[in-house]
């Protein structure tokens, strides 16, 4: 009981301007892994990982962005 509450209390201080911002962030990292991981000729990314890794990392970055632009 003690943790919901606390994760209730947590929830009323997150808004939804920090959530945009993070998700925005999340998908600029996600695409620049990707692009390194792509470029760069290794055994620990393939290149269909790579790519997958910027079209979600797109994903994310749009949805923050429309996020943000319906809240405002």
């Amino acid at each position: 009981m003690k943790y919901l509450k606390a994760i209730v209390a947590m929830r009323k201080r997150i808004s939804r301007n920090d959530v945009c911002e993070d998700m925005r962030k999340i998908g600029i990292t996600s695409m620049i892994a990707g692009l390194i991981g792509t470029i760069i000729s290794g055994d620990t990314v393939s290149v269909l990982d790579g790519f997958t890794m910027i079209i979600l990392g797109c994903i994310i970055w749009i949805i923050g962005l429309l996020i943000r632009r319906i809240q405002s």
